[in-house]
């Protein structure tokens, strides 16, 4: 495993295009999920909305992960939490 710096912080309507396009891009890796790489339910704009609605939202939250603060890298990991 390489070593890096990770950070983790709550993701904004600015993560939501390279949101869709990290769940594509797994959704066609592997079958054991409820949609494929094509049939993704969720538009960029619908995903923008979905995380604004969570920027001051005091019980739900939906962490982004960053390799050594590169773009490309987002996403490595997600975890959503709703209280």
């Amino acid at each position: 495993m390489q070593e890096g710096s990770l950070t983790i912080e709550r993701g904004t309507p600015a993560d939501a295009a390279e949101l869709i396009d990290y769940l594509r891009t797994i959704g066609g890796e592997t079958e054991n999920l409820s949609f494929g790489p094509d049939d993704f339910p969720f538009t960029v704009e619908s995903e923008a909305e979905y995380l604004e609605k969570q920027v001051d939202s005091h019980d739900r939250v939906l962490y982004v992960a960053r390799v050594d603060g590169s773009r490309h890298r987002l996403f490595q990991g997600i975890l959503q939490v709703s209280l």
